[in-house]
């Protein structure tokens, strides 16, 4: 089992974790550059960002579980990690309106 597997896997559940607690529990203000008076929406910016997150978590974990399964190195996976992190910087500058 290669130790990036086993990070990749953390983080994934982390990301998760914290996509669950925005989404279902509706708190925008975790998230970063919340800014109340300029949201028009806080309920849906909410319901968007954790569901991003949460479907980036489920995909690292995922990655890392292949790795980590398959003995494969991870860090060629790694590169499809960074969509997912691109994906969030793209979902908060279009929920920016919200």
């Amino acid at each position: 089992m290669d130790v990036l597997s086993i990070i990749t896997l953390i983080l994934g559940f982390s990301m998760l974790l914290i996509g669950l607690a925005i989404w279902i529990g509706k708190k925008p203000e975790v998230i970063a550059g919340y800014d109340p008076d300029k949201c028009a929406d806080p309920e849906k910016l909410a319901t968007t960002v954790g569901i991003g997150l949460t479907l980036m978590g489920f995909a690292s974990m995922a990655l890392g579980l292949a790795g980590a399964l398959f003995n494969v190195s991870a860090a060629p996976m790694i590169g499809l990690v960074i969509v997912p992190v691109v994906g969030v910087v793209v979902l908060v500058f279009l929920t920016r309106g919200l």
